[in-house]
């Protein structure tokens, strides 16, 4: 029983330490927003909107998920942009296991091809295009999703934070459907 509270305690105290992590004095959370623009132009301008802040190891975007289907809907959803505020080099600026599930769940419930742009928060920024292919099986058509980095990105920062971008998404014809780039 001592050992439980014990336990239980120290499992409060870890929890409670993570949430208010600081580094180099100040607090990082990560945050999130959704990257909103022109679809229908071959060099996409899209800025930020919708921010919401997490703790410094997760962001729950649960609330917004009506702002992302209503610009989905309007294709101007072009992706999202989040941090990982802790990343001190670029191999930290790759997708999570959670940002692969949600951007493949993003693919496919939207039907849409979308960028993941991730920065540490002090203006790296590395970016990733997560695309949907149908694939034939023997239960019929589904649809797989892989991810690639972007090549022709631009990030528009603004005391080290993004704050809109330039992009322009491969073509279907770009021979990297149905092949896993990243």
């Amino acid at each position: 029983m001592v050992r439980r509270r014990r336990l239980k305690r120290l499992i409060k105290e870890l929890q409670h330490a993570v949430e208010h992590l600081i580094w180099n004095g100040k607090v990082y959370n990560e945050t999130c927003s959704f990257l909103v623009g022109d679809r229908t132009l071959d060099l996409v301008y899209a800025e930020t909107h919708e921010l919401n802040e997490g703790n410094p190891v997760h962001v729950d975007f649960e609330d917004f998920w009506e702002f992302g289907l209503s610009y989905a809907r309007s294709n101007r959803l072009v992706g999202f942009y989040h941090t990982h505020p802790f990343a001190n080099s670029e191999s930290g600026l790759l997708p999570s296991g959670t940002d692969i599930r949600t951007m493949q769940g993003w693919v496919k419930a939207t039907g849409l091809d979308l960028a993941c742009i991730i920065s540490n928060g002090d203006g790296v920024v590395k970016n990733w295009w997560f695309y949907g292919y149908d694939v034939e099986t023997e239960r019929g058509k589904i649809t797989q999703v892989s991810y690639m980095e972007l090549t022709k990105f631009t990030p528009i920062i603004t005391q080290g934070k993004m704050n809109a971008c330039l992009l322009t998404f491969p073509g279907k014809d770009d021979q990297v459907y149905g092949s896993t780039k990243a």
